[in-house]
């Protein structure tokens, strides 16, 4: 039995990296979130210069998969950082089905910037991507 163990342990070493987290960093668990669900390396910062470009009162809307549970971690990430302008968030749906995962604005709501999380922007509306998942479309039509 304990040679079984060496070797399975031995196995799996070969394949297991070891990843610390940078706790002297002052954004190491939003860094995280951005990675695992955006793929942004040093993603607070990216989103931070991306947010800034805003007005304080500037509100701004999160699109994405109304199904999937992530869309709720990104909402909350971009909420975060783009404090305190007012953040919402729709999820996308097939039609005659309710989203799962949104906090919709309020109607008539104007957003000063959009992010489509894990979803396409329309075509020819010039958002741009960054990140594996994510764009930005400032100032929409």
């Amino acid at each position: 039995m304990a040679g079984f163990t060496s070797l399975g342990l031995w196995c799996w070493s070969q394949y297991a990296t070891s990843v610390y987290p940078h706790f002297g960093a002052p954004d190491a668990g939003l860094d995280s979130l951005a990675w695992s669900h955006l793929g942004l390396d040093h993603g607070a910062a990216v989103l931070r210069r991306e947010i800034a470009l805003t007005p304080p009162d500037a509100a701004l809307l999160v699109v994405g998969p109304g199904e999937d549970w992530t869309l709720t971690e990104v909402y909350y990430l971009i909420s975060y950082l783009a404090w305190p302008r007012p953040v919402w968030c729709v999820g996308s749906t097939l039609p005659g089905r309710h989203a799962r995962f949104e906090n919709p604005p309020p109607p008539g709501l104007k957003a000063s910037e959009l992010f489509f999380y894990k979803i396409s922007p329309p075509p020819g509306v010039g958002a741009r991507s960054i990140g594996d998942h994510l764009a930005v479309l400032r100032s929409p039509p």
